[in-house]
């Protein structure tokens, strides 16, 4: 839920439109009217605007309208005075009306999967205007058309405030739309806020860190890949040097601030002493040494996509081991990747 709404206006640029000079142009057309603007019979009828952009009145008599390039003569303008600077509906209903002074009809519809449409002079030749080789397909109740300087209104300016919620219920019904309704509580951030709805993920990398002197494939789980600690010296020496492992196109590399490095499931405390419950799950582990510092463990991803939206899951735990601990400072064995795409 946001409280604070974004909204743009946008009118757009109509493709495969030829603009006509400065005079009478066709604005805009719906071919798809389900309801909106009636005609004097009350049927909800396609129509097409036109525009005089010129500085005088043109009188449209013996101008043509039609859908088919073959035929640009199809429907003809009696005597009608369109004033500089205005606007005319005809309605393309195939009713095939036209009486000056009256409702004007074309003789032809126009189909909402795209055809073509042309304004053509009184000569029978020059086209004034045309959509060639055809209007796009149409959405219901969606004019098209030409605008030639697009038309955006900011109703909200990036960085204003809003307040953000994450229900876990429906309790709230319809009550945050109230205007006094009371949202301090909610999550204050700058715009732009955004959501995503029905997103899936597959995974793209998941590690299992395993322990170092110790069989590889026996001891990694199913659906992950091995991450072999490296060793300095035996078995049980403290890493003081990065770890990295290449997987196809993706290079993870595990290190930590010197000089006290990071070791894995092989120390002395706290004492291994089946105390883990999840003994499959949390078999393996890596930590660092640092516990007084500000230094940590370093966990570096490269060779993802750009611009590509990533979801990483780190796997923590044993953050109330006795000692002087950082909360966190354990990394458990799993780490994931998982690319993040519409469902």
């Amino acid at each position: 839920m946001l409280r604070q709404s974004l909204a743009l206006v946008m009118v757009l640029l109509c493709a495969g439109a030829v603009p006509a000079p400065a005079g009478v142009l066709i604005n805009e057309f719906l071919a798809a009217n389900t309801g909106g603007i009636v005609d004097e019979d009350g049927d909800s009828s396609d129509w097409i605007e036109l525009h005089n952009d010129a500085t005088t009145a043109v009188n449209l008599a013996g101008w043509h309208l039609t859908d088919s390039a073959s035929d640009l003569t199809k429907w003809t303008f009696p005597a009608t005075n369109l004033p500089a600077g205005g606007y005319l509906v005809v309605f393309a209903s195939g009713k095939n009306r036209a009486v000056a002074g009256a409702e004007l009809h074309t003789s032809f519809q126009l189909s909402s999967s795209g055809e073509y449409l042309a304004l053509v002079e009184p000569d029978g030749v020059t086209v004034a205007q045309a959509f060639a080789p055809a209007f796009p397909p149409q959405r219901e109740n969606v004019s098209y058309g030409l605008q030639l300087v697009p038309i955006i209104t900011e109703l909200v300016a990036t960085g204003a405030m809003a307040r953000v919620w994450v229900p876990t219920n429906a309790s709230l019904g319809s009550t945050w739309t109230a205007r006094g309704f009371n949202d301090t509580a909610w999550l204050a951030l700058a715009t732009p806020v955004a959501y995503s709805v029905g997103v899936t993920s597959s995974p793209v990398l998941a590690l299992d860190m395993n322990e170092r002197a110790m069989d590889v494939s026996t001891l990694t789980q199913t659906g992950f890949v091995s991450f072999v600690i490296n060793s300095n010296g035996s078995s049980t020496t403290i890493q003081t040097q990065a770890t990295t492992r290449v997987f196809g196109n993706l290079t993870l590399t595990v290190s930590n601030t010197s000089p006290l490095g990071y070791d894995d499931r092989l120390r002395s405390t706290p004492v291994n002493s089946g105390a883990f419950t999840d003994s499959l799950l949390l078999r393996d582990f890596i930590f660092s040494r640092e516990d007084t510092g500000t230094g940590g463990l370093d966990v570096t991803l490269a060779g993802l996509v750009p611009l590509q939206a990533y979801r990483f899951t780190v796997w923590s735990f044993d953050s109330g081991s006795p000692g002087n601990r950082v909360s966190g400072d354990d990394v458990a064995r799993y780490i994931a990747a998982r690319k993040t795409s519409p469902s």
